[in-house]
């Protein structure tokens, strides 16, 4: 385990235990992500409107084809937005976490996950950790790519490192005090 301290952000975070703590994610990333939508309906748009002057049947398909997923994307990040967004909550039992593209969240008790650490694909790093349940039939890049490990974006203006240290430290406690009764 690294010994740099804490953020004073995650520090505060940590003092909060056993929580529970409901981290949600930053406004300026939730305007981004409701800017993307209209972007996509807005590059439909010019590129219909490019391609009236030669019509081709697969200028027309490609352009619709944006309009179509940025409307789309809208209704879905508005109704993410309405529902609550992206958060994680951490409490002494696990962490539950829920996905921008999901309506349900999703649960980990502590003891089936470990490892939380900044883990790099090519140009893109994110959090993982290792999660020790058994996989379902549908998580195919589960089994066949990570392996057990499973990805956490952090949004919470923490940076990856201490977002990775925070839930070390608090799976570390919960588990402690889980163990002393």
């Amino acid at each position: 385990m690294q010994t740099e301290p804490l953020s004073e952000s995650a520090g505060r975070i940590l003092a909060q235990f056993p929580g529970p703590v409901i981290l949600r994610q930053e406004e300026d990333k939730q305007v981004y992500f409701l800017l993307a939508g209209p972007s996509f309906i807005g590059l439909g748009a010019v590129l219909l409107w490019v391609v009236s002057d030669s019509p081709q049947a697969l200028s027309y398909l490609l352009a619709i084809s944006f309009m179509i997923l940025g409307a789309y994307m809208t209704v879905g990040i508005i109704f993410a937005l309405v529902t609550g967004g992206m958060w994680m909550k951490l409490d002494v039992n696990g962490f539950e976490f829920r996905f921008w593209t999901k309506h349900q969240s999703r649960r980990w008790p502590w003891n089936t996950v470990k490892d939380f650490a900044v883990t790099s694909a090519g140009f893109k790093s994110f959090v993982s950790f290792e999660d020790g349940s058994r996989p379902e039939w549908w998580q195919l890049n589960r089994i066949l790519y990570f392996v057990g490990r499973q990805r956490l974006p952090e949004s919470y203006g923490l940076g990856q490192e201490n977002f990775a240290r925070l839930l070390n430290l608090w799976r570390e406690r919960a588990l402690q005090r889980n163990a002393c009764g």
